[in-house]
């Protein structure tokens, strides 16, 4: 099964192709997030991806390269 993969370069970047209206039919399967983003907050990135009607229901996995406790789970 073939499969394609969008990178984003920033959560900024990632949110402003995402919610763009000509974006509506750009629906991922899943999105693999990285908490510690460019130039945005990974903890935005996702609540705004989790409260879109269109995107709530996408699977997201999150990553960090952070040692902060409140940051990882286990």
């Amino acid at each position: 099964m073939p499969c394609e993969l969008t990178l984003f370069g920033n959560g900024a970047e990632a949110l402003r192709a995402l919610s763009a209206p000509e974006a509506t039919a750009f629906v991922p399967d899943a999105i693999l997030l990285d908490l510690n983003t460019p130039r945005s907050d990974g903890f935005q990135v996702l609540i705004h991806l989790t409260q879109s009607p269109r995107l709530s229901h996408v699977p997201i996995a999150i990553l960090t390269s952070s040692r902060a406790s409140g940051e990882v789970g286990g």
